[in-house]
């Protein structure tokens, strides 16, 4: 045999070939280093039976050596791809038959400088089952065409994999077995199992012989075991697969009578599967264009030119269009504009713990208003500085800097004059609370006089453009700076102790402006705000003036009551207080001081092995509303112990009711009362209601 030779088991009559070492059997040379590479069909393996082997035996066989590996390495190849299966010298292991899991295999004969013998002598075969990767495919089985080099009793295993995030759809097309006898099906069959594992669960009834052939079979995973067992030259198996992408993405046309389209990532507003991949296509009628606009919350992993985890965005109908952009981390785009009738959105994670995701609109109604998440900007009327059309309603929502207000200065302003705007064309402007459905008393204009700078409390604010068809006369409509301001209000507090203020206190304030604390003690403490002077209007909205959480998103409210005689201490369930306060204009504002007082009612820092964790039952806050966060290691004992190889896993009982509606642990987000369990970022699983 060639020392060096690549080798192609295909077709038919081509499926086996016996090699031998050079100079066999008469004796090999020194310094042999031979390499033969088998190649067969995807869906096949290699097997090779060595039917002599006799070599200068050692330990190890570091001496005269044939090695088998999986994978493909001749002595020229740069950078092989191999992994070892075993090395073989010893006359006793003549006979000896070894397996390849791909239809890739190499034999590498290497000796050394000292004694030698006769060689080897092997029979290489191409075996049914092996490894099936892509979109799809078709496995098939043929049992009954005689003279097939086959084993008078065969099984033979594949293992389909297709892309990570997706699952598999498997169809049983055929199941031929002439023999009628009643314990046929004890050797012949076809068997699935949901995975590659030898334990994997069964796919649908597992084994399938003589029964009605099956509605297509779905895998909850990206892996499928196919076995097929058959015994003598009768039978005919055959069956397809084929990849299936996440219940997400799909086209949509948008018509005058559908003109709104809701998407998402996969399970938002909790974080999507992993590898998740959803593709969206929208059309609407030619001549029109396409709005999209990311609202509530926006989550992707932050990553450099956002490879790791992203939505793209495409000038078109396909994944060749004109790219407007890729987006990731925490800030979502401002609204995006198609320029012509069709538009391409594109989600994929690459990461096994994905962010929370998105939600967007897609719209082809006029483009009238926009999301704008900027630092500063332009809006102006449609049209302008044309005349503005009639009958319109046009929104702008803009979103400044975070803890940041926005000054509103107008360059131009013509609208028609009226007592009474509301009863004319007008422009109305209202605050909107952070994270919260509440908005301020809003502002409305008319006329030509242009309104002074308005300067907001908060970050947000919401704009909207009213035009009747009764207006007489040409009006240009508006034009209008927006700038996130630095004068903040709130921030991040950590420590033991501390004091907040609001901007500018004591001196009153010139205008409105919401603030927001997060504060955070050591674990086993809870926050005790004291308040020294809080300056509001009793006569306004309680919610509005002050609020106080026990969480940071706005889920556990402590309950407050806002009056002449205000409380002057508010306590939270756990290490956390979140403290909203609206400090109004002519007002000094709030100041007060916070601190940790020992022991808190729930929640801490915990290294244990196991132990129990209990709602809160110490005086001192209030039981209606608390939220409990519980840190939890492994001692020191064990961390040490842990490799990449072997980690830590953790595992949560609950007993007893969590409120007071029946509930599924899939249907938690919403509710009041509720278990979670996350690790340092994402949500791993939640509990709810009476369950057991």
């Amino acid at each position: 045999s060639p020392c060096n030779e690549e080798i192609a088991l295909m077709g038919a009559d081509n499926n086996t070939v016996v090699i031998q070492s050079p100079g066999y059997p008469t004796g090999y040379n020194h310094s042999l280093n031979c390499n033969w590479v088998f190649n067969s069909p995807p869906g096949t393996h290699i097997a090779v039976e060595f039917l002599d082997i006799n070599l200068e035996e050692s330990e190890n066989c570091e001496a005269d050596s044939v090695a088998v590996y999986s994978g493909r390495q001749l002595a020229r190849d740069p950078a092989p791809s191999t992994s070892l299966i075993g090395k073989y010298c010893l006359t006793n292991e003549s006979r000896t038959t070894v397996e390849s899991i791909t239809n890739t295999m190499t034999l590498k004969f290497t000796t050394d400088n000292f004694a030698n013998r006769t060689g080897f002598k092997a029979e290489v075969k191409r075996e049914c089952g092996g490894q099936l990767s892509g979109s799809g495919g078709i496995i098939e089985f043929n049992d009954t065409e005689p003279g097939l080099p086959w084993k008078w009793a065969r099984q033979c295993d594949w293992n389909v994999t297709v892309g990570r995030g997706k699952t598999i759809e498997v169809t049983i097309l055929e199941i031929d077995l002439p023999d009628k006898n009643d314990r046929v099906c004890e050797t012949h069959y076809i068997f699935l199992r949901n995975g590659h594992e030898r334990d994997a669960p069964f796919l649908g009834d597992g084994k399938y012989c003589r029964q009605e052939l099956p509605d297509p079979l779905m895998t909850t995973g990206n892996k499928l075991n196919v076995k097929i067992s058959a015994y003598g030259n009768r039978g005919r198996y055959k069956l397809s697969y084929r990849e299936v992408g996440m219940d997400c993405g799909g086209t949509y046309e948008l018509t005058n009578g559908l003109t709104t389209q809701e998407i998402s990532t996969p399970r938002y507003k909790n974080p999507p599967p992993p590898y998740s991949e959803c593709t969206w296509k929208f059309l609407a009628p030619a001549g029109q264009r396409l709005s999209l606009h990311f609202v509530d919350r926006f989550d992707l992993t932050d990553s450099e030119d956002c490879q790791k985890e992203y939505v793209s965005v495409r000038d078109g109908g396909t994944d060749v269009s004109r790219t407007i952009g890729s987006y990731c981390g925490s800030k979502a785009p401002s609204t995006i504009v198609s320029t012509g009738n069709m538009l391409y959105v594109h989600y994929y994670t690459e990461s096994d713990t994905p962010a929370d995701g998105f939600k967007a609109m897609v719209t082809n109604e006029e483009v009238c208003g926009a999301i704008l998440r900027e630092r500063t900007g332009v809006i102006t009327s449609p049209n302008y500085p044309g005349t503005y059309p009639k009958g319109k309603e046009c929104f702008w929502w803009i979103i400044g800097a975070p803890y940041h207000s926005l000054r509103l200065q107008f360059t131009d302003f013509s609208f028609p004059g009226w007592r009474d705007c509301n009863d004319t064309d007008h422009l109305r402007i209202m605050e909107k609370l952070p994270n919260n459905e509440t908005t301020g008393e809003p502002q409305i204009f008319c006329g030509r006089d242009e309104p002074t700078v308005i300067q907001t409390s908060t970050n947000e604010v919401l704009i909207a453009l009213h035009t009747n068809g009764k207006t007489l006369g040409n009006y240009r409509g508006f034009r209008m700076n927006f700038t996130s301001t630095h004068d903040t209000c709130g921030g991040e507090l950590n420590g033991e102790s501390g004091l907040l203020y609001s901007s500018g206190y004591p001196s009153p304030r010139i205008y409105s402006m919401y603030c927001k604390w997060t504060i955070t003690v050591p674990h086993g403490n809870q926050v005790k705000i004291t308040i020294n002077d809080m300056d509001v209007n009793l006569e306004g909205p309680i919610s509005y003036n002050a609020r106080f959480y026990n969480d940071f998103r706005f889920r556990s409210k402590i309950p407050y009551t806002l009056e002449a005689n205000y409380e002057r201490v508010v306590m939270s369930s756990s290490n956390k207080m979140m403290v909203i306060f609206n400090a109004e204009r002519g007002r000094r504002g709030l100041s007060a001081k916070f601190e940790a007082v020992p022991p808190a009612p729930c929640g801490d820092a915990i290294e244990a092995v196991n132990g129990t964790l209990t709602i809160p039952s110490l005086p001192g806050y209030s039981s209606r509303s608390f939220h409990c966060e519980w840190a939890l290691t492994p001692p020191e004992s064990m961390r040490q112990t842990i490799t990449d190889e072997a980690g830590v896993t953790l595992a949560v009982s609950v007993s007893g009711p969590i409120g007071n509606r029946t509930a599924s642990t899939k249907h938690c987000l919403r509710r009041r009362s509720q278990i979670q369990v996350m690790d340092s970022k994402n949500l791993i699983g939640s509990a709810c209601g009476n369950i057991t």
